[in-house]
């Protein structure tokens, strides 16, 4: 705000499932409290005319607002109708000179609905029986029984669906949940949370009977990668302001502690270990573009670079032999061979729908399919290619609602 007594931000909290339920609420700076202005709402900014702006539902709204008082005054009124909004990221596309013009993106909300299919071998996809929501990944449990799936949104939470039965729970529901990965033992589902405050990679038992526990606890921990086979060590990835995304080991038998595998300047990604724990899948841009490796674990000697024009989200199939990939939009399968060395072959594409699949995926156990997550509606009608402007706009908040 002004004269830097307090600071506007978004409130969000594990009750809500849209942004469109979240607070604004305001920081006093001198004191350090925060208390709730109003409920509905996200992505605030103050304007010169004594208003709070923020976005809701694909509109852009205005409330009166004293900052001597710091309260806000009047009620809610619309200043723009057809602006993009995000109630799954909390995002509104506007912004507001000191001289009052406005720039926004046209279009409406953004819901980020998506849906999940297996996806055969010959190219095949058929709707997994759930409803449309903001999907972020699924992954097959050990015994092929049951995936655990993350749901995004303005609170993100992991899901279990039970594949013969058809049936979905929730398995977290605590704040932003994401990231899932099976221990090989099945028992117990590893994801990241920063619901202490910090960036953090949490374990649940996969029926549901227990607490949470943290195994690690560290700023700029992401998504776990994979876990070792005897399931006493689990890869990750961590951001670091100098060296940005690395590739992380978490290791049981010393108490949960953690060091790097891969730590450069360039970006490591999707950690994956082989069926047989001997081999590391991961990726790197080092060329420029990220593109899929392989080296020996424990990491010693020699890499193996897999793919060539892009390799994303790396899959090994169930018996080891092959390498699944994502190259530009298509999906790409390299054989290899483990004995007495490592040796990759030529990649292949495989066949596959001419649909919007995203690269959040699994293979199942028999390796006879795959678990993918499509787009599947999109309720915005944005376009980005167009930014509007609207010069003068301040006479138009302070004339009132309409």
């Amino acid at each position: 705000l002004p004269g830097g007594k307090g600071l506007l931000f978004t409130l969000a909290s594990s009750r809500i499932d849209s942004y469109d339920e979240a607070s604004v609420a305001l920081l006093d700076l001198k004191t350090g409290a925060h208390r709730v202005l109003f409920d509905g709402g996200t992505y605030p900014s103050y304007v010169a005319t004594g208003h709070i702006l923020y976005g809701r539902g694909g509109s852009l709204e205005a409330v009166p607002f004293d900052l001597e008082s710091m309260q806000v005054t009047g009620a809610p009124f619309t200043v723009a109708d057809g602006v993009v909004t995000s109630d799954g990221w909390g995002s509104a596309h506007y912004t507001v000179s000191d001289g009052g013009t406005l720039a926004y993106v046209p279009g409406g909300p953004e819901m980020f609905q998506s849906a999940i299919y297996w996806l055969d071998r010959n190219g095949n996809l058929e709707a997994v029986p759930l409803p449309p929501r903001p999907y972020g990944g699924a992954e097959f449990s050990p015994d092929g029984q049951r995936l655990a799936i993350s749901v995004l949104g303005g609170n993100a939470n992991i899901w279990v669906y039970e594949i013969e039965r058809e049936i979905l729970g929730r398995l977290t529901t605590e704040w932003d949940d994401t990231g899932q990965a099976w221990m090989h033992s099945g028992s117990h589902v590893t994801f990241y949370s920063n619901r202490t405050g910090t960036d953090g990679l949490w374990s649940i038992p996969a029926d549901g009977s227990g607490r949470p526990e943290l195994l690690y606890s560290s700023e700029g921990v992401g998504s776990p990668g994979s876990w070792s086979v005897d399931d006493q060590q689990l890869t990750f990835e961590l951001l670091s302001p100098a060296t940005g995304s690395d590739i992380w080991l978490l290791s049981a038998e010393e108490e949960w502690k953690a060091e790097p595998l891969f730590q450069t300047a360039f970006q490591e990604q999707s950690p994956v270990f082989s069926p047989d724990g001997r081999w590391l899948a991961y990726t790197s841009d080092e060329t420029g573009l990220s593109e899929l490796y392989v080296q020996r674990f424990p990491v010693a000697g020699r890499k193996w670079q897999i793919s060539a024009g892009g390799g994303e989200a790396p899959l090994w199939s169930p018996n080891g032999r092959e390498l699944y990939y994502w190259k530009q939009g298509r999906l790409m399968a390299v054989p290899v061979t483990t004995e007495p060395d490592f040796a990759p072959g030529k990649e292949r594409e495989l066949p596959q729908p001419e649909f919007s699949l995203l690269q959040n995926w699994d293979i199942a156990p028999d390796g006879k399919r795959f678990v993918v997550v499509g787009r599947e509606t999109t309720k915005s009608k944005a376009n980005v290619a167009e930014i509007r402007v609207v010069t003068d706009w301040f006479e138009e908040i302070r004339r009132g609602p309409s």
